[in-house]
């Protein structure tokens, strides 16, 4: 079909892109502490251009079949200007995979030399790409509803994240279940629910935080969504009283004086001081020293 082959062509000069950019086309020569890197890459940019070849065989027949999703070829009535006068989503649900790049380089990747390859931040978590694609695919009103991971809304790896979140969308609520696990078999959960306007609109905030632990049930769910103070803390906030500072930290309980405990805390420290920054080039906060603890650790009190 028509769309299959577009489908084909765009793998193509995908690759072809990637042989330009990072192939290596020569084989390399002799000895020394590179060649087997630059091996590495030769072979790899090898089996780029059989993947090229192969695809260019399929191409000229239908019996393959070609597993290859693309949102506008796959979904052209709603997505594609060629075929609608309106393309885009109204609303959009995402529960994107929890990938760190730390074991996933090749999957960050891919997404890097595509359209989404702006939006990368080194340490970034592979979510935060989710935002961005639901902006891409939505209409000027749409509403899109992500259910991630907290640690964005301060981590250093999600400033381009944030920033986009400031500057190009309204926040209509942030629900934020902390310790309280809505998943039953994931693991280290902190998760939260990010409704987001597809502009900048002149609308409050709902920001609620779980104030309790435990295991899903559909009663303490409820109670949490709706901003129960048996379960959970709700402020409405300004979109402008989210963010703090050049790092667009997203604070719940709002930024400066008026803002929640942790906010005031935070402006306290500020207020009667110098920033390190003024005077240092930071690159990194407090690190730890081992990320795991052993039977050992605890034998030889390595700990104390």
């Amino acid at each position: 079909s028509a769309i299959r082959n577009r489908k084909i062509d765009l793998l193509v000069l995908q690759l072809e892109i990637r042989i330009d950019e990072k192939g290596v086309t020569d084989k390399p020569q002799g000895t020394g502490r590179n060649i087997a890197a630059m091996t590495q890459k030769w072979l790899e940019t090898k089996g780029w251009e059989q993947q090229i070849t192969k695809l260019k065989t399929m191409k000229q027949g239908t019996q393959t079949p070609l597993e290859f999703f693309d949102w506008l070829l796959d979904f052209p009535e709603g997505l594609t200007p060629e075929v609608t006068t309106n393309p885009g989503c109204d609303i959009l649900i995402e529960n994107p995979p929890y990938i760190g790049e730390r074991g996933n380089k090749h999957i960050f990747q891919e997404v890097r030399l595509g359209k989404l390859g702006r939006f990368y931040q080194r340490k970034m978590d592979y979510f935060y790409f989710f935002f961005h694609l639901a902006d891409s695919l939505s209409k000027t009103n749409a509403v899109s509803t992500i259910i991630s991971t907290n640690y964005y809304l301060t981590a250093d790896a999600a400033l381009k994240l944030r920033q986009f979140i400031r500057d190009k969308t309204t926040v209509l609520q942030l629900i934020n279940f902390n310790e309280y696990k809505i998943f039953e078999s994931a693991q280290g959960q902190h998760n939260i629910i990010t409704i987001l306007k597809a502009n900048k609109l002149n609308i409050m905030c709902k920001s609620i935080v779980a104030k309790i632990a435990g295991r899903f049930t559909v009663k303490t769910i409820k109670k949490i969504i709706s901003g129960n103070p048996e379960v959970a803390n709700k402020k409405l906030l300004n979109n402008s009283d989210l963010f703090d500072g050049d790092q667009a930290y997203i604070r719940q309980g709002g930024v400066g004086k008026d803002g929640g405990i942790f906010s005031r805390l935070l402006h306290k420290i500020k207020s009667s001081g110098v920033p390190l920054g003024e005077h240092y080039n930071i690159s990194q906060g407090v690190l730890t020293g081992i990320d795991k603890i052993s039977n050992k650790h605890l034998k030889d009190n390595l700990l104390y």
